[in-house]
């Protein structure tokens, strides 16, 4: 029974305190529903808001009934936190320590809607009153000190609190942390430990003698097989005499081997577990059950209890029996899954360590230079300091506060010099996704902040957004960098008097209009303009030579950066519009570079051969500072920067294929950096996803794992996406030259695939290819298949077929059909692009130019996210890749095409039948062969037809069975 707001009497009473009549709603007997009202709030939510003794009662003996489940206890209001969150916030201490209790802190963990625990709104957001004392009860609970929130650990939150428990609340937690570092347990090991201990029915792990201390082995070589993985559960009978013996460890020996064979299910090593228990009963355990146990939870996704396993055994096992057993796997992630997030270092939380000298040189100066700055000179070269990688832009960066603080300390002394005066206009050179923009951005603090420039505005666009507003609003939005708010172009209404700026010779200069002359005989009007002094000449000019000065503003302004990204996108050559925007960013960085900062972003080759070759002059004014790819390692902790930020749990190993997978673009122009770590983080979590939405079990945890990153293994058993499409492919007719081609591909991909686990070298595979033959063999239906395949194996992202003739790449004058084909190529990322008929590119103009650009766009390298496929008759598709650019060649595998051999008369008899069949037709055998020889009788002709000729010829066909129905109805 509920009222209009949802609330229960249950509900009601709480809030009215009537804890007696509450408390005989709960021990009514029935089973009572702990729903939420209109607020999406429990009983719970409403008893740890009150600080009475009564509702602390009511609080403890409803956390007793069984209607309390899990579930019931995590549930959220509506501002996403569950009873625990509320106590907190509400510095209710009482009954904070009875739900931080409940269910062996089944709450501790547990997040609100922006991801803060109970310790992180306790240390935030809690009482100052009361705020140590629910600290103390959350950390003696098991609450986790080490877990972030947004990057930030739990010091950097207490750091930023107010009043006088501040510094006592920092010192509890540094005790926490060091505590668990000296220890060397993560804070949850014990409580994992001990959920573990009581899911599989034992004794906790410390009790007396589960685990034996005698740990001797058999010197035998099938055992150090299983130690090693390479044991053959298939064709080795010792662990079957080890069963007919009723040897002690029989039974753990075969969970061992199991848990390594792609023989055996998790079902077997699970059967033998429980065997081995039954056998040993109250005696001692072996160590290296723990290391099964662990195994397994690590095959189930439970990586929590995995690593807290994989700890104990090493613990209980001791150093040579460890060393023995565990894989380097194993012990990888046991030293990298060290209890100490990488946002605490020791200096975190001992600050006697504050001022040790980093290995890195730039950290190590900038920490010497930083104590002679404030706070806000600080902030933007310590946000730059903590990106990934960039170590040729940060020493740059370092330098220019140096030679800041340097020109202050030489004006004091009575010299010129000083940095406001300096060029200070750059070139951000490199692949995508290495943090041009991001640092971009941060310039315009870190120059303001420097010295180096008085203002902090920040312009950031594309060089397409530039030319698509046109070269008189992008100068309005460069004026607005050094305060003019200058109008370009020619202004609309001029007057005496007005102070504007003229142009003479590439150069504006202030002046005032003295007089206005009205045009006669269609001749423009003029304008009297008379320069201030020392110059004070006066000249006539036209109106297009004049550009109005807003007076509301003033003239100077604070200053600023402008951002242009794919700069050379302007192409000044052979773009008008592009040609007078260079020349505005031209005029701006001589005249006002003591204002303003530009900066020009793209490829390094890019910007020389289009923008620096067409005007010599400019290359001076900019200075050029090169972001480097990221190395495997920057890449590595990239993908674990991802994962802990949106709370994935990802083993060690997997996130080393990852980024290794990454890696291999490394180098390459165009290769993604970070932005190819996030599109893979995000194709593996689509993944994960699936799994996790399908898992209903209550101890769900979203967790990515190998297939999520490199695919289901590449075979037809394993991969159902790839089974479908290879058994469509070998359903058609014919073909058997591309079915070979097919399984090399999936062969290598399968060899690939192991090799890739390992670590091992791994063959490359050529994804650009060229389909030859005649027409009707089946080119475009086969394009489809192998663009599915490509998915399957991971080596696509999409799969999706892009069709396009040689006509869609074309252009009708200089400069359009590199246009068009970079459109239709970033449009075909991730899908399999076939340019059919792709000879009719072969020309000396503007195919060339198609195929010119292809070669720059398309390198047919690992890692690249596009399949490109060129269709056409052999000869002259051959004849194109040897007479145009050499580097079509490497990129499509010329020496090896897929050909697309004519169909044998058996073959184009299947056909035929085939599409009776489908179209209900009854063809007498002695019609088809017939049909078929008159077919035949057209391969010594070009350009043979194949299926085509056979669909044509069974359209004719119906057409003369349809005359001769119409004229004889009744009969044949």
């Amino acid at each position: 029974m509920k009222d209009q707001t949802n609330q229960t009497p249950l509900h009601i009473s709480c809030q009215k305190q009537s804890f007696e009549i509450a408390k005989m709603i709960v021990n009514s007997g029935n089973d009572l529903k702990l729903s939420q009202d209109g607020n999406g709030q429990t009983a719970l939510h409403i008893l740890a808001a009150s600080p009475q003794k009564e509702a602390m009662e009511l609080l403890s003996n409803i956390l007793q009934k069984p209607y309390c489940t899990d579930s019931v206890l995590k549930t959220r209001s509506n501002r996403g936190r569950t009873a625990l969150h509320e106590a907190v916030v509400l510095g209710n201490t009482k009954a904070t320590s009875i739900l931080a209790s409940a269910k062996e802190g089944l709450l501790l963990d547990d997040q609100d809607e922006d991801g803060k625990t109970a310790l992180h709104l306790a240390v935030e957001m809690g009482k100052d009153s009361s705020v140590l004392e629910i600290v103390d009860i959350l950390l003696k609970q098991g609450a986790n000190p080490l877990v972030t929130h947004k990057g930030k650990n739990i010091l950097d939150i207490a750091k930023e609190r107010q009043g006088e428990n501040r510094d006592k609340l920092l010192a509890e937690l540094r005790t926490a942390i060091k505590s668990i570092l000296d220890n060397k347990v993560k804070a949850s090991d014990a409580k994992t430990l001990q959920e573990w201990c009581k899911r599989k029915l034992l004794p906790s792990l410390d009790g007396d003698g589960i685990i034996t201390s005698d740990i001797s082995e058999e010197k035998n070589s099938d055992l150090d097989k299983i130690r090693k993985n390479e044991f053959d559960v298939m064709e080795s009978g010792y662990l079957e005499l080890l069963t007919g013996q009723n040897h002690h460890h029989a039974h753990l020996y075969c969970a061992l081997a199991y848990l390594q064979s792609m023989h055996c299910d998790i079902q077997d090593v699970k059967k033998s577990i429980e065997e081995y228990l039954n056998e040993r009963k109250s005696k001692d355990l072996h160590p290296l059950y723990i290391l099964a146990e662990a195994r397994i939870a690590k095959n189930e996704s439970d990586s929590k209890s995995s690593s807290a396993l994989l700890r104990e055994f090493q613990k209980k096992a001791g150093e040579e029996l460890s060393k023995k057993w565990l894989t380097e796997d194993e012990l990888n992630s046991i030293e990298l899954d060290h209890p100490i997030n990488s946002d605490f270092s020791k200096s975190e939380f001992d600050d006697s360590n504050r001022n040790l000298k980093t290995s890195d040189p730039i950290q190590a100066e900038w920490n010497e230079l930083k104590s002679k700055l404030s706070a806000e000179q600080q902030k933007p070269m310590e946000e730059l300091l903590q990106l990934e990688g960039l170590a040729q832009v940060k020493r740059y960066a370092l330098q220019m506060y140096i030679d800041t603080l340097a020109d202050k300390k030489l004006k004091e002394k009575g010299h010129l010099e000083s940095i406001g005066s300096k060029t200070m206009n750059y070139v951000f050179a490199g692949n995508p996704g290495t943090g041009k923009t991001t640092v971009g951005e941060l310039f315009a603090d870190l120059l303001s902040a420097s010295g180096a420039r008085a203002g902090h505005n920040f312009i950031k666009m594309k060089a397409q957004d530039a030319l698509s507003m046109g070269a008189r609003k992008f100068s309005e939005q460069l004026s607005s960098l050094i305060g003019n708010n200058k109008i370009s172009g020619p202004p609309p209404d001029l007057r005496i008097n007005a102070s504007v700026e003229v142009e003479h010779n590439g150069k504006w200069y202030p002046a005032t209009i003295i007089d206005v002359y009205a045009g006669v005989n269609s001749q423009p009007k003029t304008y009297l303009v008379k320069y201030p002094p020392p110059k004070g000449e006066e000249e006539i000019l036209t109106k297009d030579r004049i550009r109005l000065i807003n007076q509301n503003q003033k003239q100077d302004g604070e200053g600023g950066v402008l951002f242009l990204d794919e700069a050379y996108d302007l192409d000044p050559k052979n773009n008008k519009d592009g040609k007078l925007i260079l020349g505005e960013i031209m005029s701006v960085a001589e005249e006002y570079r003591s204002k303003v900062t530009i900066i020009l972003a793209g490829y390094q080759d890019d910007i020389e051969n289009k923008l620096f070759s067409f005007n010599i002059g400019l290359a001076s004014r900019f200075e050029t500072i090169q972001f480097d790819d990221f190395s495997e390692d920057e890449l590595h902790r990239i993908w674990n920067g991802l994962c802990k930020k949106y709370n994935w749990i990802c083993d060690n190993n997997v996130s080393k294929v990852a980024s290794r997978r990454v890696a291999r673009g490394i180098g390459r122009k165009g290769f993604g950096n970070a932005r190819a770590v996030r599109r893979l983080f995000e194709q593996a979590k689509t993944e994960a996803k699936r799994r996790f939405y399908a898992d209903t079990s209550s101890n769900a945890k979203p967790t990515i794992i190998m297939e999520d990153v490199i695919g289901l293994k590449p075979s037809r058993d394993r991969n159902p996406e790839l089974k479908s499409a290879l058994e469509e492919l070998d359903r058609m007719i014919g073909l058997k030259a591309v079915k070979e081609q097919v399984e090399r591909l999936v062969s290598t991909a399968d060899r690939n695939y192991e090799n890739e686990i390992k670590a091992a070298r791994i063959d490359e595979l050529s994804l650009n290819r060229l389909f030859v033959g005649n027409p009707g063999t089946g080119k475009s239906t086969v394009a489809k298949i192998y663009g599915r395949i490509l998915k399957s194996l991971r080596l696509l992202s999409n799969g999706d077929v892009v069709y396009k003739t040689a006509s869609d790449f074309v252009g009708d004058a200089v400069g359009v059909s590199q246009t068009k084909t970079k459109s239709i190529i970033e449009l075909a990322q991730g899908k399999v692009l076939v340019i059919d008929e792709a000879y009719n590119l072969d020309d000396k103009m503007y195919g060339k130019q198609a195929l010119d650009t292809i070669v720059e766009l398309v390198h047919n390298k690992p890692g690249e996210d596009i399949a490109v496929i060129l269709v056409g008759y052999e000869a002259q598709i051959m004849k194109m890749i040897r007479e145009q650019n050499p580097g079509l060649a490497r990129r499509f595998n010329w020496e090896n095409p897929i050909r697309f051999e004519d169909y044998t008369d058996s073959e184009l008899g299947y056909i035929l039948s085939s599409e009776c069949r489908k179209q209900g037709l009854e063809v007498p055998i002695k019609v088809k062969k017939y049909a078929i020889g008159q077919i035949s009788k057209l391969r010594a002709l070009p350009n043979f037809g194949n299926a085509g000729l056979v669909t044509n010829r069974l359209a004719e066909a119906k057409t003369c069975m349809a005359d001769r129905l119409i004229k004889n109805p009744n009969g044949f």
